[in-house]
């Protein structure tokens, strides 16, 4: 079933999404037959990077992330580039390269600013800073900057939150968890 779903939404992106314009030098065909080849490729990879449920192979997830990039250095243009860079720094996140999926991350953020995740891909760098680079200073100023451009937006809402718990202890945000779950649940009279 799952893999049923993947082949339909590669299809409806395939049918769905065309490029705005051909590469430097190449006809519209070749253009298209190279596009449609990267495509094929990605796909490819991408199930077998999530085949595994449990983990991501390093050596497949590497390939579909020089994949993603490839493509949205052909295709800068094309309405899939920023979908396939926010897909690349999430597996650049899982395989632990932090800094690239922070870079990917700020040029979904600052270089397509109609992709409906643009907010979220602001958000996720302050995410990265806090809890796999240990840099409160940098997640910090990445929330504010969220709150600050976004301030209604359900990212600002989470950074907002992120940044109560930010310099917290794990006991601390233990107890801080604990004491929001009791205040959540309704007292019994």
């Amino acid at each position: 079933m799952k893999k049923w779903f993947l082949l339909c939404v590669t299809a409806a992106l395939l049918a769905a999404c065309g490029s705005d314009a051909p590469a430097d030098g190449d006809s519209p065909e070749v253009d298209e037959a190279k596009r449609s080849e990267m495509l094929l490729e990605i796909e490819d990879l991408r199930q077998q990077t999530f085949e595994e449920e449990v983990r991501m192979d390093r050596a497949v997830g590497h390939d579909l992330m020089k994949k993603y990039i490839a493509y949205a250095n052909a295709f800068p243009k094309d309405s899939l580039t920023p979908q396939f860079l926010f897909s690349a720094a999430s597996v650049g996140q899982s395989l632990g390269r932090y800094r690239q999926a922070i870079n990917l991350l700020e040029n979904v953020h600052d270089g397509f600013p109609e992709f409906d995740q643009r907010v979220e891909a602001g958000f996720l760098i302050g995410f990265i800073y806090q809890n796999d680079l240990n840099d409160r200073l940098r997640a910090e100023e990445y929330y504010n900057k969220i709150i600050k451009l976004y301030p209604k937006s359900e990212w600002a809402d989470v950074a907002r939150s992120s940044l109560v718990t930010l310099n917290m202890t794990e006991e601390d945000l233990l107890k801080f968890l604990d004491e929001k779950k009791a205040e959540a649940e309704p007292s019994n009279p």
